[in-house]
């Protein structure tokens, strides 16, 4: 079953804010 990152992010991190972080620090 596969997943869109999106949905991943979503769902292993509820918080919008730390998604948007960890995706600008990589």
């Amino acid at each position: 079953m596969k997943i869109s990152h999106i949905e991943h992010i979503g769902i292993a991190v509820p918080n919008l804010e730390e998604a948007i972080k960890y995706y600008e620090s990589v």
